[in-house]
């Protein structure tokens, strides 16, 4: 079992972020994923950043073994 942790980059939009974490999993056994978010900021200028963690066993038909 291993993990694979995607933060979304400053300014990503959430399609590219959703892109980068389907081309991952594409790849591997998933076998939970799990979503964390918060906002950091003032008042004046509030920005979210989205943080997702993949937990997953490497494919055998990727060639990808233990």
């Amino acid at each position: 079992m291993k993990i694979k942790t995607f933060g979304q980059k400053y300014q990503e939009n959430n399609e590219k972020f959703d892109e980068r974490i389907n081309k991952f999993i594409e790849s591997v056994e998933v076998l939970d994923i799990q979503l964390s978010s918060g906002t950091y900021g003032d008042s004046s200028e509030l920005s979210d950043s989205s943080t997702v963690l993949v937990i997953y066993r490497d494919n055998p038909l990727n060639g990808s073994f233990y």
